[in-house]
């Protein structure tokens, strides 16, 4: 059903889309063509890159919103979507007495109560109308709002007078005593909010909604935190797009900000045509539109189902108590030495937090923590580290894949034979894992996990639709082409956060026609971690950061020799830890973070990448994963249409620089590609090498090792022309630019040398003498068939080792070069993902104990803490 979505105008495809550029706003067109960058025709990778949007706006975020969040919806029936999405649907029995309290006192059923679409004659509706104040009337085999007789037009007020007789009707509802006896009515009443902000305690948020159903007194001003329902009106059914993006990117925002919500709900009007919307870290659904005028039972079904809902029903999770100002209460996670121990952790600070510009995903957050002591029913002042984060499914948790690795490390380590290549690591070792057994110090400690609630599954009746958030630009969105805002938030390629700069990049990226969306079930999981660390991109010094990357190799090579890929290396997943934080005497410890994308390699034959999107970190990602395409093609040493620059019939100066020369060889009969294909078919050789994917294998790991070594000393260190060079390389996207392609696939020890400075005596021979050592084994591995041989990556662990040991030896001249500088290119208020590692230094304060705090996300952050515990 996914794979052909017909185009209508409800559902429109992606060209008609892109004609009625509804995505992106149409004053910035002229500014997003000008700041469009060239990009490479390397092969897209299937991984779906969500972006993040900083401190930007809600209305210069909405049309990223859109695009990104276009993929996610399906639409059902109206019954369909009661019975599988709203927190409970009322009895016909309970819909009756609503309307009786509602109508006159001469009410009765009637088979007919609701009409069709079709209008009656006006003028004795007119006179009924007239007649009486009750809120619902019953007329000529009709029943309807007594305020609502017909749809609504602009000629009738503004949206604001029009639909002010809604929160009457719920207000009636509310005050109907035992409405439904098993049932009590909740807190949340519906509220007209149209003239105020949504208060937040995540920066950016100017969105604005028509009407909510929230908690609190009656005039406070509308919270993300107190927020149930997202209402949207218009009185112009054109205008469904744009009131479409209002509720969505209200929802976004809500998401994001209450670490307690678990779903949402939205509804949206246009005139008298309703929808009903809810979202989750799955997917996302809306019911068909239907009449409130013509078919008035099914909003009082809805208003019913959320007036009396629990707060559960209505998306919060129960084990997670909100305290005010960013900080949380989380119930009831089982300790890991006694399951039936369930420990409380109060939020002290926030460590990462990523404002999304999509609902669905992992949504991760990191919080540092303090555990409740039952014997001094107070909170301990012992720090921990607690991860809440929403993963598939039917994927292994933290401590579930660290206990799998963990078994395996021991298990290669106690084995007689194993592959004679992996000898001189398995010595290297040998007493870490056997005699001390010390080597799980490289790997975070877990004290409680925590499964959680699984998300609500597609419904069967599903139908994919797109093209929801399309439509013009409303006045709240039109910002100025020279703003700073829209600058900031259009400028993809030169910031952190990946916006889209045209819808044709948009789409490339986020909407691409052969990506299936399948919307996998997702799982809360919580973990707190007994380390309180920092991260390689938050150490001072680059003699720290090569120090704690040399010591990463040890877990990594463990992992290597147990048959494990970690598969997202980063600067915020290497770990730099001891005791106190602030002791410049102790020595650092390296650990390895973020198991949750690890898997076992090789995988098992027939393979293929998954459908959903997953999220990476694209400043470190492998060349190889971002274009989904080997660095050895088939064709490498044969031919490409006549002839190959690599065979030794090619000119001289076409040679792979990264193959290094050898003795003249024989000439040999060049063959057409058309004979190559045909033998390779008739040897049933696959001509598409990336029909399923690139898969991740150990290699990948260390390359990524490599890119954070790039980006420490170009984009960290002092120096314009190292961090204007590395402003090229490293962008939020999973599109490889040309300059990153070029600094992979070509030689770099040059361009380094040139921008450097005190660095180039050092690092630029070495970075270029291990990326060609990459290179070559990535095309030796493929040329000789052998990437699915474990022993085949002995020799690039072992350069590696020898990499970061040459380093280390003449490590005199730049050991104490200071780190930290800002690149010039990032806006820090904006910033999508924090660009890895740093944060956002505009509210810097005093935290307890005297120390010094960075603000993250207008929210308090220790800086000594784990700076980002998410890839």
């Amino acid at each position: 059903m996914a794979e052909n979505i017909p185009s209508t105008i409800e559902n429109p495809t992606i060209s008609d889309i892109k004609q009625g550029g509804g995505y992106v706003i149409p004053d910035l067109l002229p500014m997003l063509a000008n700041e469009a960058d060239t990009f490479s025709s390397l092969p897209e990778t299937p991984r779906s890159h969500r972006s993040h949007a900083g401190k930007a706006d809600i209305t210069v975020l909405r049309p990223i919103i859109a695009v990104e969040m276009d993929r996610e919806f399906v639409r059902l029936p109206v019954d369909s979507f009661m019975k599988e999405y709203m927190p409970f649907v009322p009895s016909e029995d309970v819909i009756e007495r609503v309307i009786q309290q509602l109508s006159d006192a001469s009410y009765q059923s009637s088979p007919g109560d609701e009409s069709s679409d079709e209008e009656s004659d006006q003028e004795p509706i007119y006179a009924a109308l007239r007649a009486g104040t009750s809120l619902m009337l019953h007329h000529d085999n009709r029943l309807m709002f007594r305020d609502f007789p017909q749809p609504p037009t602009q000629t009738n007020g503004s949206e604001k007078v029009v639909y002010a007789p809604l929160a009457k009707i719920a207000d009636q509802i509310s005050q109907i005593q035992d409405l439904i006896p098993e049932r009590q009515r909740n807190e949340y009443h519906y509220r007209d909010v149209s003239s105020k902000k949504i208060q937040s305690d995540i920066k950016g948020s100017n969105n604005k909604i028509d009407a909510c159903f929230m908690s609190g007194a009656k005039n406070s001003l509308p919270a993300t935190h107190d927020i149930a329902v997202v209402i949207e009106q218009k009185l112009v059914l054109e205008q469904r797009g744009g009131n479409n993006r209002q509720a969505v990117s209200a929802n976004v925002q809500i998401m994001n900000d209450d670490v307690r919500r678990m779903f949402t709900f939205g509804i949206t009007i246009e005139s008298d045509k309703a929808t009903v919307w809810y979202h989750s870290r799955s997917h996302s659904a809306i019911s068909e539109q239907f009449s409130f005028v013509h078919k008035p039972k099914l909003l009082l079904k809805v208003f019913t189902s959320f007036l009396y809902a629990t707060t559960e029903e209505l998306g919060y999770d129960p084990l997670v108590e909100y305290l005010g100002k960013g900080h949380y209460l989380f119930k009831d996670i089982p300790n890991v030495q006694d399951s039936s121990v369930l420990d409380t952790y109060k939020s002290i600070n926030t460590i990462s937090e990523i404002r999304a510009n999509n609902i669905t995903g992992r949504m991760a957050r990191v919080f540092t923590v303090v555990k409740y002591d039952a014997d001094t029913e107070d909170f301990g002042t012992t720090r921990y580290v607690l991860k809440d984060l929403w993963l598939d499914k039917d994927a292994q948790t933290e401590r579930q894949l660290q206990k799998a690795i963990f078994y395996d490390i021991e298990a290669f380590w106690n084995k007689d034979k194993t592959p004679p290549e992996l000898d001189s690591l398995k010595e290297a070792h040998h007493d870490l894992v056997i005699s001390t057994k010390d080597y799980k110090k490289h790997f975070l400690s877990i004290a409680s996990d925590y499964h959680g609630r699984i998300s609500k599954p597609l419904a069967s009746e599903f139908e994919p639709i797109r093209g929801l958030l399309a439509g013009p630009a409303l006045e709240d969105e039109e910002t100025k082409p020279g703003s700073d805002d829209a600058r900031r938030a259009i400028h993809t390629s030169k910031t952190s956060h990946s916006v889209p700069l045209t819808t044709e990049i948009a789409y490339a990226d986020f909407a691409r026609e052969d990506f299936v969306r399948t919307y996998a079930s997702r799982r809360q999981y919580r973990v707190v971690f007994n380390e309180v660390c920092t991260t390689v991109g938050h150490l001072d010094t680059l003699g720290e950061v090569l120090d704690v990357l040399h010591q990463s190799l040890i877990p990594l090579q463990m992992m290597f020799c147990a048959g494990w890929v970690h598969r997202d290396i980063s600067s915020g997943n290497i770990m730099a830890y001891r005791k106190v934080l602030r002791n410049n005497n102790e020595p650092w410890t390296a650990i390895l973070a973020d198991l949750e994308y690890a898997k076992k390699y090789p995988p098992p034959p027939g393979n293929e990448a998954a459908s959903d999107p997953k999220t990476g970190t694209p400043f470190f990602m492998p060349i190889e994963i971002m274009m989904q395409t080997t660095l050895f093609e088939k064709d490498h040493d044969e031919s490409q249409g006549i002839i190959n620059a690599n065979t030794p019939e090619a000119d001289s100066t076409k040679k792979d620089p990264n193959v290094p020369a050898t003795s003249a060889p024989q000439k040999k009969k060049i063959l057409s590609a058309y004979k190559l294909n045909l033998q390779r078919l008739k040897k049933n050789q696959s001509l598409d090498i990336a029909s399923n994917g690139i898969v991740h294998n150990f290699q990948h790991d260390l390359e990524s090792v490599w890119w954070i070594i790039l980006w420490t000393i170009t984009c960290r260190v002092a120096g314009n022309p190292a961090q204007l060079f590395g402003q090229q390389i490293f962008h939020n996207s999973i599109r490889v630019s040309p300059a990153r392609g070029l600094a992979f696939r070509k030689p770099i020890q040059v361009k380094l040398e040139q921008c450097l400075g005190p660095l180039a005596t050092t690092f630029p021979i070495r970075m270029e003498s291990i990326r060609m050592a990459m290179y070559q084994a990535y095309v030796a591995r493929e040329r000789e068939g052998k990437l699915r041989e474990v022993a085949s990556f002995a020799a690039i662990h072992q350069s590696f080792e020898e990499f970061l040991e040459d380093l280390a030896e003449n490590n005199q001249t730049w050991a104490t070069t200071l780190l930290g500088a800002k690149n010039p290119y990032i806006d820090q208020a904006e910033r999508k993902r924090p660009h890895p590692d740093d944060d956002d230094n505009d509210e810097a304060g005093e935290g307890e104990e005297g120390e010094e705090h960075r603000s993250k996300v207008a929210r308090i952050t220790d800086s000594d803490q784990v700076e980002k515990l998410v890839g």
